[in-house]
């Protein structure tokens, strides 16, 4: 007998995994749909700000189109067994957290070259607050 492409073999999702894998898909989609909003928002704000926040909107834009494709596919796969469904939902949270992964990584970096840059030039900082002629001290 001709086997069904559309059915998977041996891929059966328990009640319980389906209500896991449905929570997980509501909750991606609406992280998604916010992460393509805010990196729109960022993306606009280069009229305002400068070119890197154009860099950003449009690194989080494809991160909100990844986790959106995902959860496309996890919808899928609990609609229809879909053993292929999970698979590239797994491959696009991957992609997700890697780029994820990155961005977190070169903020850390960014944020320890600022705070050692902030150390090794914080007398300067001050003799220029000190140097601008308004008293910063509070007398009672």
């Amino acid at each position: 007998m001709p086997e069904d492409k559309n059915k998977e073999e041996n891929f059966k999702l328990s009640m319980q995994d389906k209500l896991s894998v449905d929570s997980l898909y509501r909750w991606s989609k609406f992280v998604s749909i916010s992460t393509i909003v805010l990196g729109s928002i960022t993306f606009l704000s280069i009229f305002f700000l400068a070119i890197p926040t154009a860099i950003i909107g449009i690194v989080t834009i494809v991160m909100g189109v990844k986790l959106n494709i995902a959860s496309n596919h996890l919808r899928y796969a609990v609609q229809v067994n879909s053993k292929e469904s999970i698979f590239i939902a797994a491959d696009h949270l991957r992609q997700y957290f890697t780029f994820n992964g990155i961005i977190i990584i070169i903020s850390m970096i960014f944020l320890i070259i600022t705070a050692i840059i902030f150390v090794l030039f914080a007398g300067a900082i001050i003799d220029i607050f000190n140097q601008s002629g308004f008293d910063y001290n509070i007398s009672i």
